[in-house]
């Protein structure tokens, strides 16, 4: 499983690169994203399918246990203040096909009313350490997509609300069901929001 999803993320980033240099000619700009550093999309809500949640847990036990002592602690604050707020994701899991678009209208209005509460809180993803992803290189779809294009610098990012900033990932959903649909064969169930997801793997 672990070289699969090597072999997909490596794919899928060559992909996200083309579509980046598409984004630049017809926005006719660049990325306004810092690189090292630059944090602003890590505190919204992301989902992930079981085989991206594997490999983050696989990034998770390769950190110090320092490291993965402070990771386990914002990983616990972000799920009582996400709980306290009413604002946890439902899971995108239907009993049966005539609850499919209810569930998923649930699960959509879920992403948001969560992103809204880190933002809100102040929260950020669980990986995040010194402004920085712990776990890079593991990472998931969605936060491998992401690029801001905003004209007026990434600090921006931080006022905006989820779904109003111009991200690269509104490019990419079909894509992204291509990739769900590929790891799925691998390691199916439905997809969950990220921290819900880590929860299950490492505590």
């Amino acid at each position: 499983m672990r070289h699969f999803m090597r072999e997909v993320y490596s794919h899928v980033d060559k992909v996200i690169a083309a579509r980046r240099a598409r984004a630049r000619k017809e926005l006719g700009r660049k990325e306004s994203c810092r690189g090292s550093g630059c944090w602003f999309c890590c505190r919204d809500t992301v989902v992930v399918s079981p085989a991206e949640a594997e490999e983050l847990a696989r990034g998770f036990e390769l950190l110090p246990e320092a490291t993965r002592t402070q990771v386990l602690q914002q990983l616990e604050r972000w799920w009582e203040v996400q709980k306290a707020a009413g604002t946890l994701v439902p899971p995108a899991l239907a009993d049966s096909p005539d609850e499919v678009d209810l569930v998923r209208k649930k699960h959509n209005e879920g992403v948001v009313a969560s992103t809204r509460t880190s933002a809100r809180e102040g929260l950020t993803c669980m990986f995040l350490v010194d402004q920085k992803c712990s776990v890079y290189e593991h990472r998931g779809f969605q936060c491998r997509g992401h690029h801001s294009f905003e004209a007026e610098g990434p600090e921006v990012c931080q006022e905006k609300s989820a779904g109003s900033r111009e991200v690269l990932g509104l490019f990419l959903s079909d894509l992204q069901s291509q990739f769900w649909r590929v790891v799925g064969q691998k390691r199916p169930g439905p997809p969950r929001e990220l921290h819900d997801a880590m929860r299950r793997m490492v505590t």
